[in-house]
């Protein structure tokens, strides 16, 4: 069902208690909004909680500057995907790869998602604050990804109650001071530097100069300065007003995500389906899983990952697989503890079992031999690595 209104300036309590309905709802799905000015935003929630958000003008930029305040390394490099990889958001599906593969905290988490649904949120009621009619429609069951990483925890997500009334109460703040038309994804720009040089002291002069260059965004400014976008205009307002600066149209930044070529290597040669090969990696870390996962799907093998080394002799069991790749290091039992009990097994004696690790001394594979592995795959993982394995073990016609 869609519903359409239109609010008077200064007047959220509509636009909040529509939303609020649907946390008493216990919605789960996209909710999107658009503006008649043809600006959209879409909010994603499960079982009433703010999950994600999207929309705006500069989705890139405002992931980047989320990554700076969180002080994630990750703002200067690409997240690659899988191009088999299901998803509606990108943004959301980097961060929950970013906490599958362990490289980021939860607080860190939390300060990317309060950052972007804050931001969004911001956009909207700015939106309606300014008379701007509106209209709301929910998409049952839309989740931000559909991957098997899925939705982050319960404790990952935001209520609704509490951070609309944040929100709202910044919109409030930017009418009082007369700062509603100053839009936040607009670059501030000097326009007259010799009147502006006379208007403030020169060391004011010079910090202006070199952050007001058209190039970056009030947000961008403010993540820069560690302060509030609210803040950082209303201190600007004055300069704005006496045309000493302007706000220009930004354009955003590329979208740091690539996608993984899932094309076949070379070597080995791609097989048909029914030819196709079958991997079984048994390792505790979802990073080097995930690695070892790619270069092998991407040699059109089918590959099950066991992280659970308890659950990995009773899932062998009931498997037939061509190779298996074995952790060293793990928890409870090691790997050449597992390599031998594996070997113990009938059907396994002639498998061939892969010691993955990153210790590579002469003493490993003495004792890697002794227990039946077949050979050794040191980290990190690489298919210039991996693909000669499987090309010795499991396409020996090739060699």
């Amino acid at each position: 069902m869609t519903t359409t209104m239109k609010l008077a300036r200064n007047d959220l309590t509509n636009l909040v208690s529509e939303l609020n309905c649907y946390s008493k709802q216990q919605f789960t799905g996209r909710i999107d909004i658009e503006a008649v000015t043809g600006q959209n935003w879409s909010l994603y929630l499960h079982l009433g909680f703010l999950v994600w958000a999207r929309g705006s003008a500069h989705p890139s930029r405002r992931w980047r500057r989320q990554l700076f305040l969180c002080k994630h390394p990750a703002r200067s490099q690409k997240i690659t995907v899988r191009a088999k990889d299901d998803f509606e958001c990108w943004d959301y599906h980097s961060l929950t790869l970013l906490a599958q593969r362990k490289t980021i905290s939860d607080a860190q988490v939390m300060t990317i998602i309060n950052g972007i649904v804050h931001e969004v949120l911001f956009d909207i009621f700015l939106a309606v604050a300014r008379s701007t009619k509106i209209s709301i429609q929910p998409r049952l069951g839309v989740r931000p990804s559909h991957s098997k990483t899925g939705i982050l925890r319960r404790n990952l997500t935001l209520e609704m109650q509490p951070n609309f009334k944040k929100v709202a109460a910044q919109i409030k703040k930017c009418q009082q001071y007369e700062i509603l038309s100053y839009l936040p994804d607009l670059a501030p720009k000097i326009l007259q530097p010799q009147r502006l040089e006379r208007e403030v002291n020169p060391a004011t002069y010079q910090k202006l100069t070199k952050l007001l260059t058209g190039q970056k965004s009030i947000r961008d400014l403010a993540a820069v300065t560690q302060q509030s976008s609210i803040n950082l205009t209303r201190s600007l307002a004055p300069f704005i007003r006496n045309h000493l600066v302007g706000l220009v149209e930004v354009p955003d930044l590329p979208i740091p995500y690539s996608v993984r070529s899932q094309s076949p290597p070379p070597s080995p040669k791609p097989l048909t389906e029914t030819q196709q090969k079958f991997a079984i990696c048994i390792e505790d870390n979802p990073r080097d899983a995930s690695e070892i996962e790619n270069v092998l799907e991407q040699a059109n093998y089918q590959c099950q990952t066991i992280q659970d080394v308890v659950q990995a002799l009773p899932t062998l069991l009931q498997s037939q697989p061509d190779i298996i790749f074995l952790d060293l290091v793990m928890p409870i039992v090691n790997g050449y503890e597992l390599c031998g009990q594996i070997r113990r097994i009938q059907k396994f004696q002639d498998t061939p079992i892969v010691i993955v690790t990153g210790r590579d001394s002469l003493v490993d594979r003495m004792r890697a031999k002794v227990v039946g592995a077949t050979d050794f795959l040191s980290k990190p993982i690489e298919a210039a690595k991996l693909l000669p394995i499987l090309d010795k073990y499991c396409h020996p016609q090739n060699n």
